[in-house]
């Protein structure tokens, strides 16, 4: 029997830029970060696809208590994406798009900060939004805001943004592990106290 082998080619373009500004005298801290990211994938004979698209800004003011390890915070935090995502293979049904959804959090709290490289966030108070500025997907009630309906006969449109309040958690750990390297870890818990 013949011998076949199969080509079965993939590419990918990957970039990211990650911008940060700290600031740090005598008891205050303030710290800022910006990370895009975006890649693209094409594997085979399948169209190419995204395979990340990421905007997330955060910037965090905190004063010290007393001589110990922690501190009063507020913390804001926004993440979207640059260009419209699909439900692949399926090409041409859009679930995503710039600012649909965006995420904006703006948080109160207190952080403890026992080493440089590792601190943890913790919010009794915390407003989280989800914007759909695409009023296709907010009419379907994509990303939880509240779907078109019908009222007396009349189409009443989707609301383009939920509105959560509740409790919220930020781990980081970021440390450079070698020359050139740095090892980021984070882990970000939010639950709605609304909730039904």
């Amino acid at each position: 029997s013949p011998l076949t082998l199969s080509t079965n080619r993939s590419s990918a373009l990957n970039s990211s830029l990650n911008l940060f500004a700290n600031y740090e005298k005598n008891a205050t801290l303030w710290a800022s970060s910006l990370d895009l990211a975006y890649a693209l994938v094409k594997t085979g004979q399948n169209p190419v696809q995204k395979s990340d698209d990421k905007i997330e800004f955060n910037t965090k003011y905190s004063r010290k208590i007393g001589q110990g390890k922690w501190y009063y915070s507020s913390l804001l935090n926004f993440k979207s994406q640059f260009t419209n995502g699909y439900f692949y293979p399926d090409d041409s049904t859009v679930i995503s798009k710039f600012m649909a959804p965006a995420y904006v959090t703006l948080s109160i709290g207190f952080t403890w900060k026992p080493v440089d490289y590792f601190e943890v966030m913790i919010s009794p108070a915390t407003g989280k939004w989800t914007i759909v500025t695409d009023q296709t997907l907010a009419d379907a009630g994509a990303y939880g805001v509240d779907p078109a309906k019908i009222e007396n006969g009349t189409t009443v449109a989707g609301k383009n943004v939920r509105t959560e309040f509740g409790a919220y958690l930020n781990a980081l750990f970021k440390k450079d592990i070698m020359t050139n390297v740095t090892l980021t870890s984070k882990l970000e818990l939010f639950n709605n106290y609304t909730d039904k």
